[in-house]
């Protein structure tokens, strides 16, 4: 028999002490809203991501994927009906929402000292807005992390950005924006304590409809984002040489190698080629 290693064993201990390993865990779980020409739309969500929504209603579409360490969401709206002489103004909300507990453990700090977890996250994607002089487009994306139960930012990761042309531009009013941001966090816990990590990726495309029919778009669109780029722990002010960071989910958070880049599940990779085939869509329907 294999004599088991020490940081399982760790991990079993911890399991064990009343107040360190909590059983209960929040479920992934993604959201959309689409309204149209003054009609507000119905928020609909499907908890246990990963999971494919997609919803279309007067060309507005949105698809969301979460999992633990990932979020992804993309949202698309088209304004006008080609040959139908119809104009829509309104907006898609698409959101993705994941929350784990982690239990962070180093042997070079006693148990309930103050120990730092540091954490890179990779926020990737793309906004980009149309309209001529009867249109109003934007588009956004928004991204946060929060805390619950144990534990305090040290640096708390967020992000957001919004992106519209010069109003009622007669020339047709046109703007993009990629967007490709490393974030950093920090969070300060006692080791061998559990907290939870919530993590949010918001995004919103919005046009609206001034007069005679015309043609307005918008999309926002982060498909490859927001992805958990490892972490490590820190005692007073130096990486520990020795740590695990276990989590409810069964994810990895620790140090990324080969073996934490597995290929995506085929739902993901569904994902990508219908958000594709929507993004070409609204652009040359």
């Amino acid at each position: 028999m294999k004599p088991i290693s020490p940081c399982i064993a760790i991990a079993a201990m911890l399991a064990l002490l009343p107040g360190f390993a909590f059983a209960a865990l929040y479920s992934p779980s993604v959201g959309a809203n689409i309204a149209t020409n003054g009609i507000v739309g119905q928020w609909v969500t499907q908890p246990n991501g990963p999971y494919i929504l997609n919803l279309t209603r007067n060309d507005r579409t949105a698809g969301v994927w979460t999992d633990y360490g990932m979020n992804k969401a993309g949202a698309w709206i088209t304004d006008v009906r080609p040959g139908q002489g119809q104009y829509f103004g309104g907006y898609v909300i698409a959101k993705s929402r994941w929350v784990d507990q982690l239990t962070i453990y180093t042997p070079e700090a006693a148990l309930n000292d103050w120990v730092h977890l540091l954490f890179s996250v990779r926020l990737e994607g793309h906004l980009e807005a149309y309209e001529d002089d009867n249109f109003g487009s934007s588009a956004h994306v928004n991204y946060g992390m929060s805390l619950n139960h144990d534990g305090s930012w040290v640096t708390q990761p967020s992000y957001g950005r919004g992106i519209a042309p010069t109003p009622n531009s007669t020339a047709g009013g046109h703007v993009e924006l990629d967007v490709d941001e490393i974030l950093f966090g920090e969070i300060a816990i006692r080791n061998g304590h559990t907290f939870n990590l919530i993590s949010t990726l918001s995004v919103n495309p919005e046009s609206d409809g001034f007069g005679p029919p015309g043609v307005g778009w918008a999309e926002s669109s982060f498909s490859n984002s927001a992805e958990w780029l490892g972490g490590s722990v820190w005692v007073n002010g130096a990486q520990a040489s020795s740590f695990i960071i276990t989590s409810a989910s069964g994810y990895d958070y620790g140090p990324r190698s080969p073996q934490n880049n597995m290929p995506e599940p085929a739902s993901l990779a569904l994902l990508g080629v219908g958000l594709a085939a929507l993004r070409f869509r609204s652009r040359h329907g």
